[in-house]
C-alpha cells in the first residue's frame, strides 16, 4: 500500500490589519479544563495563547465542518502550473466545470467525495504530481467557547455578546485585495463595524449557525502588492478565472485556485483509490480588542489534508 499525503500548505489565513495589533499564533489554542479557549485579557495582540506558549489574537482549532468546491483532483505527469494550466497528461477523480462540493468533518463521519465525474479510463502509468483546482471560496462551520482569567469577559459578535462564538452566513477576503462588493467584508472591531463581523455571539449557539467564507483574492497579504501565483520547490499554486484554466489577470477576476505538488506514484491496470480528508488546526480563530471590548473577527480557513491511498 502506497500513502500519497498532500498538505494542502498554502491556505493559511491572515488578518488585513498591522501585525503588531492583530497578531496570529501558529499552533492550537490553549484550552482550560472545560475545553474553553483562554482569553488571558483584553491587551492588544495578547488575547490567547497557543499551546507554544505564543501570544496573539488569533489561534488554530479543529473546525466543525470545512467546504470546499472541487474543479478538477488527479494525478499528473508533469505540473500543470508550469504546462499553461493545462491537464492533458493527468487521470482525474473530479473533472467537473460544475464543481463538486464536499464538507469534511471536524469530529464524525464526514461523506465520500462525490466522484461520479472521473475519467472513465484511469490510464496506468508513473505520475509526478497530485493536483487540485477548487474555489477561492473556502468555507468553515465552527463554533467556540471562551474562558479564562476574565470569566466576566464576554465575547461581542455581530449582534450578541457571549462566552460561546459561532460562524454565520459572511465572506471575508484574504488579502483585501478585491474591490468589496456587498457580500464580501473585511471585518474590523469596534461598536460601529458590528455588522461587518463575520462571528455572533451570546450564552448558547444561535439560529445564525451557518458557513462562513474567505475568499482568496490574492495569494499575497495585505501588504504585498496583488500577486496570482507561487512558484516554490514544494508545491505550485496560480489563481485562475472561473473557466478552471485562464490564469487571473487582478485582484478581481480570480475564482478558482490551481495547486500541484510533486509527488511520485505508479498506477497500473489493478489500482484502486481511496480518497481521505483530515483536517487539524484547519480554521485560524481571530479576535481582536477595542476599548476593552473583544470582538469576535471571523474563523480563517487554514490547512487541511488530502490522502490519496493507492492499492493493488
Amino acid at each position: 500500500m502506497k500513502t500519497l499525503l498532500l498538505t494542502f500548505a498554502l491556505i493559511a489565513s491572515c488578518i488585513l490589519f498591522p501585525a503588531n495589533s492583530y497578531a496570529e499564533t501558529q499552533t492550537k489554542c490553549e484550552k482550560n479544563v472545560s475545553d474553553e479557549i483562554i482569553i488571558n485579557g483584553v491587551t492588544d495582540a495578547q488575547l490567547v495563547t497557543d499551546t507554544s506558549g505564543n501570544f496573539g489574537n488569533s489561534c488554530k482549532e479543529i473546525p466543525d465542518k470545512y467546504k470546499v468546491t472541487f474543479y478538477r483532483l488527479g494525478l499528473c505527469k508533469t505540473d500543470p502550473v508550469l504546462n499553461e494550466n493545462r491537464l492533458d497528461d493527468c487521470i482525474l477523480f473530479v473533472n467537473s466545470d460544475a464543481g463538486v462540493s464536499h464538507i469534511i468533518e471536524g469530529v464524525g463521519a464526514g461523506s465520500a467525495l462525490d466522484i461520479a465525474t472521473a475519467d472513465p479510463a484511469i490510464l496506468p502509468g508513473s505520475y509526478s504530481y497530485i493536483v487540485l483546482v477548487v474555489s477561492n471560496e473556502l468555507q468553515i462551520m465552527h463554533t467556540e467557547t471562551f474562558g479564562g482569567h476574565l470569566a466576566s469577559q464576554s465575547i461581542t459578535g455581530a449582534t450578541g455578546s457571549g462566552n460561546v462564538c459561532w460562524t454565520i452566513a459572511k465572506k471575508t477576503m484574504y488579502s483585501g485585495h478585491r474591490l468589496v462588493a456587498a457580500d464580501l467584508v473585511t471585518p474590523e472591531p469596534g461598536a460601529a463595524k458590528r455588522a461587518q463581523l463575520a462571528m455572533d455571539c451570546g450564552a448558547t449557539v444561535g439560529a445564525s449557525l451557518d458557513f462562513t467564507s474567505e475568499v482568496f483574492d490574492s495569494l499575497g497579504d495585505g501588504v504585498d502588492p496583488w500577486n496570482g501565483q507561487i512558484l516554490d520547490a514544494d508545491f505550485s499554486v496560480r489563481l485562475l478565472q472561473s473557466d478552471n484554466l485562464t490564469a487571473a489577470t487582478d485582484k478581481d477576476n480570480g475564482s478558482r485556485m490551481l495547486v500541484s505538488f510533486p509527488n511520485e506514484s505508479i498506477v497500473t491496470n489493478n489500482s484502486k483509490f481511496n480518497i481521505q480528508f483530515k483536517l487539524t488546526d484547519s480554521v485560524s480563530v481571530d479576535l481582536a480588542p477595542d476599548l476593552g471590548v473583544i470582538y469576535a473577527l471571523k474563523n480563517g480557513a487554514d490547512p487541511f489534508q488530502v490522502s490519496i491511498v493507492i492499492t493493488e
